[in-house]
């Protein structure tokens, strides 16, 4: 028989442990309330009148040039930004990242996250890294000129997809050569940046 006691300590520990698990949840979300409603009531890319546009993009520009503006901005900053993680660059791995990214009304880029990974299974140990280099892209992206819609200022949600891509083993080799007979013999170092279009 449970006395009344057992049973108060009984429902506290249950109390206990369920907010323990709702703390435990509600931590593990890193998107705000906020973020989460401006994603859900985001436009795509081809819904929208003018898409976000770079700082250098021209006001009042057409929807193709708007777009290619926009393209062209986004190529720069990813060509400018990442960096292959080095450990995957010695291993020669390479894959192709897409990242969701939702522009909220104010230009600003929310969430950034991992959709997929296309990776071969030899380089799956480099995964993770090639997946940290390519979201570490956005947390430099630039505040952006908002897409409008009717004239209003209004979210988009984008994939962006980012390859982690080698350049042949002969056009390193001529690399390597061409830095050795400029500086002379002696260990050469350098950062590969993604250079294929994504």
């Amino acid at each position: 028989m449970i006395t009344k006691n057992q049973e108060q300590n009984a429902l506290k520990r249950m109390f206990f442990i369920a907010l323990t698990a709702s703390i435990a949840i509600t931590g593990a979300c890193n998107k705000s309330v906020e973020e989460e409603a401006v994603e859900a009531q985001s436009m795509t890319m081809s819904e929208v009148d003018t898409p976000p546009l770079f700082g250098n993009c021209a006001e009042g520009a057409s929807r193709a040039e708007a777009q290619q503006c926009f393209n062209q901005g986004l190529m720069h900053h990813l060509l400018t930004s990442i960096i292959y993680p080095e450990t995957a660059y010695d291993a020669g791995a390479e894959a192709k990242v897409f990242i969701s990214i939702t522009i909220d009304a104010f230009g600003k880029v929310l969430s950034p996250e991992v959709l997929k990974t296309d990776i071969l299974p030899e380089h799956a140990a480099y995964q993770e890294a090639l997946e940290l280099a390519a979201l570490e892209v956005f947390a430099s992206f630039p505040k952006l000129r908002p897409a409008q819609k009717d004239g209003k200022d209004v979210a988009i949600s984008y994939v962006v997809p980012i390859n982690f891509k080698l350049p042949p083993k002969r056009d390193i080799e001529s690399i390597e050569q061409n830095e050795e007979q400029a500086v002379g013999p002696q260990e050469q170092t350098f950062t590969v940046r993604s250079k294929d279009k994504c």
